[in-house]
């Protein structure tokens, strides 16, 4: 099949789902258009027609995409358009991420031909998978990436086979936030986190602090951030931090279903 664009879209709080998506879309020789959800929110119907490729990047939060996500996919269209999906966690589990992707995707018109789980730099807990995607990982997304390539020569989406992908269905629930991150006293409040923040949990007003009942953990402020003010603290994220490294520090691979 003859692709002619390949549109990569992703939510990219911390930098690293970008990081992979634009990895995977550099193996395809196409016309390639990018969008970050956190950026700019999908708000109106977005047709990808049948000779284009869609690459969708997700954090995982809890074992599922973020919440924040659903109405931008839910507004993309496909007319029996190839996709590629991808789920980039912090070594823990991805759990019900690519099948709920999958699921998302056929239902407004995509025909998924490759999925893939990366290991990412855990956001709230950096300790954990630090440094990655490191270069190990990087050669499994070029492998993933010329599989996919492969398949799209013989893609057909009348007979496009499922894909066999971990998780339930139905899928677990969504994580309830518990935490915020607040700024320390090196905070200059420069107001970058106030433009990030996806959810508006930043006031203008009081710029040091986290609206709890907004926040989605999803650490664009701390990424943003210039001085590095921004982090989460206190004993709760202490005893947090701890239990979750003690859980989850063993390495994991990627894996890749195509």
């Amino acid at each position: 099949m003859k692709i002619d664009k390949v549109s990569v879209i992703y939510f990219s709080p911390s930098g690293t789902t970008k990081k992979i998506a634009e990895k995977i879309g550099e193996g395809f020789a196409e016309k390639k258009e990018y969008h970050d959800i956190l950026a700019h929110r999908i708000e109106k119907k977005r047709v990808i027609a049948e000779n284009g490729l869609l690459i969708l990047a997700m954090p995982v939060f809890g074992g599922r995409i973020p919440e924040y996500c659903l109405s931008s996919i839910k507004h993309l269209r496909g007319m029996n358009t190839p996709a590629i999906i991808t789920a980039v966690y912090g070594n823990r589990e991805y759990e019900d991420a690519l099948v709920e992707m999958e699921d998302l995707l056929d239902d407004v018109g995509f025909r998924v031909i490759g999925a893939a789980a990366f290991i990412a730099q855990h956001s709230v807990f950096p300790h954990v998978a630090a440094g990655r995607p490191d270069e190990a990982d990087m050669k499994y997304i070029e492998e993933f990436a010329e599989k996919c390539i492969e398949k799209l020569e013989t893609f057909d989406p009348e007979n496009n086979a499922e894909l066999q992908l971990p998780g339930d269905r139905p899928y677990k629930p969504h994580m309830k936030p518990s935490m915020a991150p607040e700024a320390d006293k090196n905070c200059t409040k420069c107001r970058t986190c106030v433009e990030v923040c996806p959810v508006h949990a930043i006031s203008s007003e009081t710029p040091k602090k986290t609206d709890k009942h907004k926040c989605i953990m999803c650490t664009a402020c701390i990424a943003s951030c210039p001085v590095k003010a921004r982090s989460f603290g206190g004993p709760k994220y202490a005893v947090a931090s701890k239990t979750f490294a003690s859980a989850c520090s063993k390495r994991k691979e990627p894996e890749l279903f195509v």
